[in-house]
């Protein structure tokens, strides 16, 4: 329709958002006032949350986000010039199953915001699908009440499967297997409670890839991919069974290392900033580098400061020329007694 067009020709304005819309196979519009009130979405967004047309209408942005992200979108959309850098949030999405989209914000000139996100991964809209034909076909057998006991075992069988792969991917990162930030942020709060029960130390690495962007621009977003993936698993493999590997966020990485200490997480990081380093990615002629932030946690702490330590460390790294460890010392920190 006529408002679509015109979304998609504001979009194509502003730079930082240009590759969303042309790699975008579907991308989600909504329009946002001062209030963060939602006063317009395109058919996508109700096409895809299976809604009636405006449906969303004049609710505010929070109704459709989880409680962390609702806190993020909002405080981003409170700065005078929200960062064009994407970010990913998760859409309550169907029976409260969490959808990680890709998200980009923008200030308009009449002081409303647009909002423009995109699914990172197709195959959920087809499980689903599957799985509404599935409960239709065990509903039939069950009024017919007809003796076809294998069949209805193994559409019952199905039906697990495809509960199964829906969980996976409300909880995994789609491109790189490893946990999503939602599921990192369920996790850090139970290993917090777990730190503060039993008195054991809990650190955590956030690292960011070195020039990421200039990969991407250079050999395409395809090598991009390539990359992000080598480097989970060039984590996974060098962690703990019980610690946590999630793509916080782009190229961002984040590690829960639960019972270690300041200067066991230290090491941990400097063993993964050496991995990456020695990192071969197939076709890519270039040395791949990370940059990373250390952080451990102090009783009593919020997990915000948490991540804005582990943040801040990281952000010094960047500062102090990149492919190296830096760990935050901040002042209320505390020593265990272990």
């Amino acid at each position: 329709e006529s408002g679509d067009s015109e979304f998609i020709r504001l979009a194509q304005a502003l730079p930082a958002i240009q590759a969303l819309i042309a790699n975008a196979k579907s991308v989600f519009l909504l329009r946002l006032d001062p209030e963060h009130v939602i006063r317009y979405t395109n058919e996508a967004v109700d096409n895809f949350l299976r809604l009636e047309r405006n449906a969303l209408l004049g609710q505010g942005l929070d109704t459709l986000l989880t409680e962390s992200d609702a806190a993020l979108v909002t405080t981003r959309l409170q700065e005078p010039n929200p960062p064009a850098k994407p970010m990913l949030i998760n859409l309550i999405y169907r029976e409260h199953v969490p959808l990680t989209v890709q998200c980009s914000l923008a200030r308009l000139e009449d002081g409303h915001f647009l909002l423009i996100a995109e699914a990172l991964f197709e195959d959920i809209n087809t499980l689903h699908l599957e799985l509404m034909q599935l409960n239709n076909q065990l509903s039939v057998l069950t009024r017919e009440n007809i003796r076809k006991g294998k069949e209805l075992t193994h559409a019952m069988r199905k039906l697990e499967q495809a509960n199964e792969r829906i969980s996976e991917l409300a909880y995994h990162d789609a491109l790189t297997g490893v946990a999503n930030r939602y599921s990192l942020e369920a996790k850090l709060e139970q290993e917090i409670e777990r730190s503060s029960r039993l008195n054991q130390p809990l650190s955590v690495i956030m690292l960011d890839l070195d020039h990421f962007k200039a990969i991407n621009d250079q050999y395409g977003h395809a090598m991009g991919d390539k990359v992000l993936v080598a480097l989970a698993k060039i984590l996974s493999n060098n962690v703990r069974p019980y610690d946590l590997v999630a793509r916080y966020g782009g190229e961002e990485f984040f590690v829960l290392l639960p019972g270690a200490v300041e200067v066991d997480a230290a090491a941990f990081a400097e063993r993964f900033r050496q991995a990456v380093a020695k990192m071969e990615v197939p076709d890519l002629p270039k040395q791949v580098t990370a940059s990373f932030g250390v952080a451990t946690y102090t009783p009593g702490q919020h997990v915000n400061v948490l991540f804005e330590r582990a943040d801040k460390a990281l952000y010094q790294a960047k500062e102090a020329g990149r492919n190296c460890v830096v760990v935050d010392h901040s002042p209320e920190f505390t020593s265990w007694d272990v």
